[in-house]
């Protein structure tokens, strides 16, 4: 068993060419026994001073893969970086159907259009 407690680890920080910042972690804010994890972003267009609504990158999904003691390196597998004006988000889950106990690894890719969406 994964022992999270309504986690958000490791949130790497990103800035892409225009100054915005975009910020990732796991959570487990989806699931009342505070143990399924997904993946939530925000963003910041004026130096970190405020911040956008969180966004979730994908479904929950069962972290329990049993290939680690306590799956101690689970949320260590989040990245992002920022390319001209967009964000690009890479991080291991397990929610493909037949994956467990493989963690897959997920890209995603975050378009001016939906920044400018999330601050309407």
């Amino acid at each position: 068993m994964i022992v999270l407690a309504t986690i958000s680890a490791s949130r790497p920080l990103a800035v892409n060419g225009f100054g915005d910042l975009m910020v990732a972690w796991y959570d487990t804010r989806d699931d009342a026994d505070s143990h399924r994890l997904g993946v939530y972003y925000a963003t910041s267009r004026d130096g970190g001073m405020t911040w956008s609504r969180n966004h979730a990158l994908t479904t929950s999904f069962e972290p329990n893969t049993n290939q680690f003691p306590n799956n101690q390196f689970f949320c260590d597998y989040l990245g992002l970086v920022g390319v001209g004006d967009r964000f690009h988000a890479l991080w291991t889950d397990t929610r493909r159907p037949g994956s467990l106990p493989e963690q897959e690894i997920y890209h995603a890719l975050i378009q001016p259009d939906h920044l400018a969406e999330m601050w309407r």
